[in-house]
């Protein structure tokens, strides 16, 4: 009979843990469905590397750009390049140089992606001997890791690092893991919407948003685990 209890206590004390944690997990989806919990996560990663003008920071060793983003075709409305372009990774590198913040521009990325950013590069009159390609790398790691020798060998010590605002926090740590004196240099932010019928009701595109800030404090947490940050 004791025996039976203990066991009878031990399985009921199982499934409510489970329910709880079932519980749990579906709370948290639902709240990170809701614009305002994504906006929450979203800030969290951002609001440490807010975006500024390219001609106002000071002049650093070389220019890098990290792939991953989207890339504007230089063959599109002008106007519309004009606009968009400060808002890309390539295109705010781009501005960087012409801004003369740094004479070179290194592009880091591997399955041709720093290939095709140098093509890019070359239509929007960025002279080719002024480009370096890193195009080894495969993540954040790699980016940094295989980008060292390259900097090494041009003498360069401060660097003007483009990638994402929510995305910089990893990317600047895996540089400066390499010895690096990073500056932040996010891509201008595009415009935002005014969010219709309120900040908690539930919308795909917020658990979009919600899963890719997620995954990046998970990427943060498995590089510092790993001793690359």
């Amino acid at each position: 009979m004791v025996q039976f209890y203990v066991k009878y206590s031990i399985t009921t004390h199982l499934y409510r843990s489970v329910w709880i944690l079932l519980a749990v997990m579906a709370v948290f989806l639902v709240a990170c469905s809701t614009p305002a919990f994504s906006m929450f996560l979203r800030r969290s990663l951002t609001n440490p590397y807010p975006p500024r003008a390219a001609a106002s920071y000071a002049a650093a060793d070389a220019i890098v750009v990290l792939g991953g983003g989207w890339v504007v075709d230089p063959e599109d409305d002008p106007e519309y390049v004009s606009a968009v372009a400060p808002m890309t990774r390539l295109g705010f590198g781009r501005l960087l140089y012409q801004a003369g913040c740094a004479p070179i521009i290194l592009l880091t990325g591997g399955d041709g992606e720093a290939t095709r950013m140098a093509a890019n590069l070359a239509l929007n009159g960025v002279p080719r001997a002024h480009v370096l390609i890193e195009d080894k790398s495969r993540n954040t790691h790699e980016n940094a890791l295989y980008s060292a020798p390259i900097l090494h060998r041009l003498g360069a010590r401060r660097i003007l690092l483009v990638t994402s605002s929510r995305h910089m926090g990893r990317a600047a740590a895996s540089f400066r893991k390499q010895g690096f004196d990073v500056v932040p240099a996010p891509p201008l932010a595009p415009p935002s919407h005014p969010v219709a019928n309120g900040f908690w009701h539930s919308r795909k595109w917020s658990l979009i948003r919600s899963a890719d800030c997620l995954h990046e404090y998970l990427g943060r947490w498995i590089y510092a685990l790993r001793g690359w940050t």
